[in-house]
Parts: structure tokens; sequence; C-alpha cells
């Protein structure tokens, strides 16, 4: 069984991936730790005389429809001149090409949230402005020959590369730290006086790490 790809193909796995991988399209899933979470308060520990509280103050875990994505995802393609061929049968250099331009999309777009207090993470989709890495792109000439020019494979072939293809695509996340306070409280009291103090310290950071698809000439 033959099976013949068109960039629209690609378009649809892509926001599929996407929306598979995210936690925060089209609504919070419930394995979204609420420590990740703007607002979110903890106290870590009190003993009546000192208390240690964990604040989260960082808005970056937030709910994006998964049209917005679509949108994204559409326009940066369209850059490239690929969302105006949608239609069009794609060849091996495309498809090459396209996971490129996805690794790039997802390298500013998809993050790996994680509070470092706890250690619980999520992977979410930011919508924006955003930066993404550069890409590399094959030259696509196309060959007179439809039998050349299309991307034909068995199917178990074509699932096979998409699928491996897709597995690539797990190292171009971006790590991000949400910022968490810590609050540090003590009081003392007696008969005559009472004192208290407090401070608080915060921590975030955010690293990303861009891979791209090895590929040799076709």
């Amino acid at each position: 069984m033959k099976k013949l790809i068109k960039y629209n193909d690609l378009i649809e796995y892509a926001l599929t991936y996407i929306s598979s991988v995210c936690e925060n399209i089209d609504g919070m899933k419930s394995s979204v730790p609420d420590d990740v979470k703007n607002g979110y308060t903890r106290v870590l520990a009190n003993n009546g005389k000192h208390s240690i509280t964990m604040v989260v103050s960082d808005g970056t875990v937030a709910q994006v429809a998964s049209s917005t994505v679509r949108s994204e995802l559409t326009s940066f393609l369209s850059t490239y001149g690929v969302y105006s061929k949608a239609g069009t049968l794609i060849n091996a250099k495309g498809v090459l090409n396209f996971f490129n331009y996805l690794a790039s999309f997802i390298s500013g777009h998809v993050f790996t949230v994680v509070n470092n207090v706890s250690g619980n993470k999520c992977c979410i989709y930011k919508s924006g402005a955003v930066t993404v890495s550069g890409v590399a792109k094959l030259s696509e000439e196309i060959n007179s020959d439809p039998e050349r020019h299309e991307v034909i494979f068995t199917t178990t072939h074509n699932e096979y590369n998409l699928a491996s293809l897709a597995e690539a695509l797990k190292n171009v996340t971006s790590v991000k730290s949400v910022n968490t306070l810590i609050n540090y409280a003590c009081s003392s009291s007696s008969s005559s006086s009472s004192s208290s103090c407090s401070c608080s310290s915060s921590s975030s950071c955010c690293s990303s790490s861009s891979s791209y698809i090895v590929y040799m000439m076709i």
C-alpha cells in the first residue's frame, strides 16, 4: 500500500503532535502540577515561631486555545512559503525541511516548566512573540518524474520515518523554572515585648536546548 504525502498532512501531523505533548491546550490537563501555576502557595515549615512559605509568582503556565496554536504555526510556516503549498505533494527533501521548520517553531513555543523546589514539571505551549532557532534548508528541486518527486513509502515505512522524526523533536524543547518566592518569617513574644522578622528570596531561570534533525543529501 502506497501513501502520498501533502504538505497539509504534515501540518496536521504537527498540530496533533504539539497538542499531544502540551498539557495546556484547550484547557489545563489534570497532570499539570498545582505548584507550577501562578499564585500557588504552600507552607513548607511552621513551628509556631518560624515559618517558611513557597509562593509561585509566574504566569508562564496558562491555557492556550488550539486555534491559537494553529494560527501561530501556519503564520510561521508561511514565512518559509510552506503554508501556501498545503495542498501539493511533498518531496523527500521537503519532508526534512518541514521537520526542521517544526523543530525551530517548537524551540520557541514548547517548554518544560519546572518547580525547582518540588521538582514537579509539565510541558506547555507558550503563545505570543518568541525567539526561535534558525532554520537550515535543503534545496527542494522538483524532479519531472512524479515517482521521484512524490514521497512514496509503504505504510509501514512511512509511519516509521515520521515517528523517528517526531522523536527527534523531543530534543528541541526549552526548559524554564517557574519564579518561586521563598518567604521566611519569625516571631517571638513575651509578657513585656514582641518582635517579628521576615525575608524572602526568589529563583527562576530559563534555558533552551536546540537540536536540529541531522540529515543527509537525498
